[in-house]
């Protein structure tokens, strides 16, 4: 899971990873803040290269994406130029980002924006946001900042790894994830038969211990009670953590 959540399983990044036998977090950590590594200094190429123009918005944009900023008028914030074109570059010309929505959401009901690669949202949450720590050759804190976060930043990978997993799995009508209006209620993953009328709700936490399933109850409830489409739909809660793997 170490090696999704930081490069996706991009071939190229796992093979270097495997290649150094760096296979523990310390010791992954320890190639990806290496100076003379080329994680280093990878995400600055690829987009300089895919960015000839209008560098700085773009990098702008994908910075407070890869720091959890998902919402278009949140976006906007801060920026003099109308970000709805570079929004739409970066989807459709650079395939950088997606838009997601809560499932069964109509029109542009609760859109929210997130990276496709993982790898560049590792650099842009800890390499591109510690340039003075890069600057200074301080890889030691570098590292510290990293561990300190891991828990919560690999979390979020292992959804998206489930959450593909069940969509290549191909044996459902919908998957996909679901909040309200107000974030108040948030459901990590729902897979759909609309055929038997039937859906699997999970909770997902790196630790199985942390699994709540009465409070997943509680947002589950809220999920049907504003969902026509599932109103009458059997459901069953479940939790997914690591020992899933």
């Amino acid at each position: 899971m170490r090696l999704f959540a930081l490069t996706g399983g991009v071939a190229k990044y796992v093979e270097t990873l495997l290649t150094n036998r760096h296979l523990t977090l310390d010791a992954m950590l320890e190639e990806v803040t290496n100076p003379n590594s080329y994680f280093w200094s990878e995400g600055q190429i690829l987009l300089a290269n895919e960015f000839k123009t209008d560098y700085g918005n773009y990098f702008c944009l994908l910075q407070k994406i890869a720091h959890g900023v998902t919402k278009g008028s949140e976006l906007q914030d801060g920026l003099s130029v109308n970000i709805s074109g570079h929004l739409r570059k970066l989807e459709t010309d650079y395939g950088l980002i997606a838009k997601s929505q809560p499932l069964f959401a109509k029109g542009t009901r609760g859109v929210r924006y997130k990276m496709t690669d993982r790898f560049l949202i590792f650099w842009f949450r800890f390499i591109q946001s510690n340039q003075q720590l890069i600057g200074s050759n301080n890889t030691t804190e570098l590292r510290a900042r990293i561990r300190s976060q891991w828990e919560n930043f690999s979390g979020r990978a292992l959804e998206q790894y489930f959450l593909e997993q069940f969509l290549d799995s191909g044996k459902y009508t919908h998957v996909g994830q679901w909040w309200d209006r107000k974030g108040e209620n948030e459901i990590d993953l729902i897979v759909v038969n609309a055929n038997a009328k039937t859906m699997e709700i999970f909770e997902i936490k790196r630790n199985a211990k942390k699994i709540d399933l009465n409070r997943l109850a509680a947002k589950a409830e809220v999920f049907v009670r504003n969902t026509p489409e599932v109103k009458d739909f059997e459901y069953s809660l479940k939790g997914l953590s690591l020992e899933d793997l």
